[in-house]
């Protein structure tokens, strides 16, 4: 079963520096992908991908929509919406305005292979394979 992409904002809050952050980005797994068919566009697809890693026994995670915009083509379905459950601060220790948290979040999201994740999942539910979890 995948984890719903609502979940992450459920678990306990983590807070970090952005340089934590940055330095926890080559560490995100992949935890999960859905897919269903795009009711707005027939023969297209949309979902979630859910991303975490574990700090100090804590888990910290990174949810967004999905759409396919043409075939094999995906991108984040509203970049506005981002779902996790970290709370990030500057280097005097302030926490981040909402934009500035929105795109430290983004930078990660641009560095994970989830384009990679969401074409494997499609294939797999294809095939009639279950999805990761």
């Amino acid at each position: 079963m995948v984890i719903p992409s609502w979940h992450v904002v459920t678990w306990p809050k983590v807070v970090a520096g952005v340089d934590d952050w940055r330095s926890w980005a080559e560490r995100f797994r992949h935890l999960g992908t859905s897919v269903e068919a795009d009711d707005d566009v027939p023969g297209l697809h949309r979902g979630q991908s859910v991303w975490g890693l574990d700090v100090d026994g804590r888990r910290v995670g990174v949810a967004w929509e999905w759409r396919e915009v043409r075939t094999n083509v995906v991108a984040m379905d509203d970049p506005m919406v981002v779902l996790a459950n970290v709370e990030l601060h500057d280097g005097d220790g302030r926490c981040l305005q909402d934009g500035q948290r929105l795109l430290a979040l983004h930078e990660l999201i641009h560095d994970l292979p989830w384009q990679d994740e969401v074409s494997l999942a499609r294939s797999r539910q294809a095939t009639g394979l279950r999805l990761a979890a």
